[in-house]
């Protein structure tokens, strides 16, 4: 029985290492950039970004969340909402991105172990003007 060989295809990818640089969130990205971004890195490395909150600045790492895009949020959005602002809404913790946003359910703060959002909100205060960066 002979067997006839297949050439490979030509169409070769790079698969990028994988620094710090590579890794940091960019919320300047649209929401499905972001969203595919932290879900490529999970488990490990795991996307990351600062989180700025009561005037420190903290580097935190994102395991999963969703995104909700909509196409109306930068006319609608007031003043004082910017890209990675930081609210919370009936449990949720939405970080505001270009075109939507994104909603965190696993983070890890420095030091900490991983947590869903809803262990974190029990005992970590965001203030008014946290924003991730």
């Amino acid at each position: 029985v002979t067997t006839q060989i297949q050439p490979q295809s030509s169409d070769l990818k790079t698969a990028y290492k994988l620094y710090p640089e590579n890794t940091k969130i960019d919320w300047k990205k649209p929401i499905k950039t972001i969203h595919n971004h932290i879900r490529g890195l999970s488990p490990y490395p795991a996307a990351w970004c600062y989180l700025i909150n009561n005037d420190k600045e903290e580097r935190v790492k994102i395991y999963s969340a969703f995104a909700k895009a909509d196409t109306e949020i930068l006319e609608e959005k007031d003043k004082n909402t910017t890209l990675g602002s930081i609210q919370i809404e009936e449990g949720l913790l939405k970080v505001t991105a270009l075109n939507g946003y994104l909603f965190i359910k696993e983070i890890q703060l420095p030091g900490k172990r991983k947590m869903d959002v809803k262990s974190l909100l029990n005992g970590y205060k965001f203030n008014e003007n946290a924003k991730m960066r």
